[in-house]
């Protein structure tokens, strides 16, 4: 049984707002997470971009990476890139803003960071 103060509602009232008792069920202790975590790091620089190359490292290989304006609208992709950790992306075409840049590792990390182009 939970407890709590300032309960204005009926036991197992759960259509207002306020603290109220309720009845829990005790048998629901934990959640399994059986699938192991696997982490990757990833770096992106310059970042400020002022010149015509982003370079993107990752720990891990890198499976896509996309560029998307703040509108969503995507302006860079580039997709099944096998065993590569290091990857340079030409970025002078792009107007100066600031984008999201979205990059996949192949154990399915996805890292998303923002990206300026000055």
């Amino acid at each position: 049984m939970v407890f709590a103060q300032w309960d204005t509602l009926p036991n197992q009232t759960w259509d207002r707002l306020g603290y109220h008792n309720c009845t829990c069920d005790t048998s629901f202790t934990s959640i399994d997470n059986s699938k192991p975590t696997v982490k990757s790091s990833l770096s992106i620089y310059p970042n400020p971009v002022e010149g015509d190359v982003v370079t993107i490292k990752s720990s891990s290989a890198i499976r896509s990476v996309t560029i998307a304006n703040l509108k969503g609208q995507i302006v860079y992709k580039a997709e099944g890139l096998g065993r590569a950790k290091n990857m340079m992306i030409p970025v002078s075409k792009l107007a100066s803003n600031m984008y999201i840049l979205t990059a996949e590792t192949k154990n399915g990390t996805t890292h998303q960071d923002k990206l300026i182009i000055r």
